[in-house]
């Protein structure tokens, strides 16, 4: 198996208690946060105060447990990774949202995850840094709108020529390419989102995919060495 840095490709499990092999190249898992049966992922304990205060704001009851389980599997996975009891897995985030790892500390490790509703996608890589996202295509009249504020003018024009439904799809690509970049650098989408060449020198991978009855864009990128 190749380094991170020379992959074309992550290496996806197929379940959470699938174990990594070899502990080179982009790890990535993927799961149905509302899947039944899955109620060891409600354990909220296991979540640290700031966690904990984020989920209790979170008006819907649904949104709350999605949440709480998108962190629970997080812990579940590195504690794995890092052979400890998931209690004691402390991840902190930095002012733009980036997760680390504070305790145990792991210089080499870095991960990332996101959800959006049910669909969850999570990244690990040692030796590199990577950056992760996921979200629900569904169709919305201000796509044009938020690709205006957010896109190159090439990536507008390339909306443009496209029918209605392939413009959703393509939105949504670009998207998740861009927060991707965006959480491996560690900083909001905004500050980088309309350059074209802000994935220049950054392994990506994008694909779609299908979490229960709904279809998911999802990006991961990764770059040796931390920006």
């Amino acid at each position: 198996m190749n380094n991170a840095s020379d992959m074309t490709e992550p290496i996806f499990h197929e379940s959470l208690d699938e174990r990594i092999g070899d502990p080179r190249g982009v790890h990535v898992w993927t799961h149905n946060l509302d899947a039944a049966g899955d109620v060891w992922l409600d354990r909220d304990e296991l979540l640290s105060s700031e966690e904990l205060s984020v989920a209790h704001r979170l008006r819907s009851p649904l949104a709350r447990r999605r949440f709480v389980r998108s962190h629970v599997i997080a812990r579940h996975l590195l504690a794995d990774i890092l052979q400890q009891p998931a209690g004691d897995i402390v991840f902190r985030r930095n002012r733009w949202g980036k997760p680390f790892v504070e305790s145990p500390r792991s210089a080499a490790l870095d991960f990332n995850f996101s959800h959006s509703e049910n669909a969850f996608l999570f990244g690990v890589c040692f030796g590199a840094a990577v950056g992760v996202d996921v979200e629900m295509i569904r169709d919305n009249a201000e796509l044009l709108s938020i690709a205006e504020s957010f896109f190159s003018p090439v990536e507008i024009a390339s909306l443009h020529s496209r029918s209605s439904s392939e413009q959703r799809n393509l939105f949504f690509r670009y998207w998740t390419l861009k927060e991707a970049c965006a959480k491996l650098a560690g900083r909001g989408v905004s500050a980088d989102a309309a350059d074209p060449d802000a994935v220049t020198g950054r392994q990506h991978y994008q694909t779609t995919l299908r979490v229960g009855h709904d279809q998911i864009a999802a990006a991961i990128v990764w770059r040796s060495g931390h920006e």
